[in-house]
């Protein structure tokens, strides 16, 4: 059976397929922002699953998907429970970690220059600012601010900027 090759740009692509009963060689070129990432690779991977469709950039969108949780979880999760309790370590911890996790995953997909010039110095400040709080070395005004705008950068990126999938 010959597979039909369909290019997808972004989550309204792939919704018009998905209802396809046809092999599909899915060639994924892109997520138009971290907002559709998750939604787009839970799509694609049960229709890769069930209906043996292919697609060879999977493993490159599950790497968007978990950057786009990370973001979540720290604009959801971790900045109000430190706007709350900015001496609360194990948030912090948590905080470090997760911008380590977005470094990581970044360097393992390769997205190029958006991912470098607009991510990577947001996670830069989320570590030293996470590194002044273990320290105690900002007053709660500092870290509230810098939380603040922590949370801002990622909100925009999260819903800006389009992520090439190399």
């Amino acid at each position: 059976m010959a597979l039909e090759v369909k290019d997808v740009y972004n989550l309204e692509d792939l919704n018009c397929i998905v209802g396809s009963d046809a092999a599909l060689f899915v060639r994924l070129h892109g997520v138009e922002s971290l907002e559709e990432a998750f939604p787009m690779y839970d799509t694609l991977s049960d229709a890769v699953h069930s209906r043996d469709w292919i697609c060879p950039r999977l493993d490159k969108l599950s790497l968007v998907a978990g950057i786009a949780v990370e973001v979540d979880r720290i604009i959801n999760n971790l900045i109000p429970l430190l706007l709350g309790d900015d001496k609360n370590k194990m948030v912090t911890l948590l905080l470090k970690n997760a911008a380590w996790s977005i470094r990581f995953m970044g360097k393992q997909l390769d997205a190029g220059d958006i991912f470098r010039l607009r991510m990577n110095p947001i996670t830069n400040r989320i570590i030293k600012l996470t590194r002044l709080m273990l320290r105690a070395r900002c007053t709660p005004t500092s870290r509230h601010d810098r939380l603040r705008n922590i949370d801002s950068e990622l909100k925009i990126f999260r819903k800006c900027y389009y992520l090439p999938i190399p």
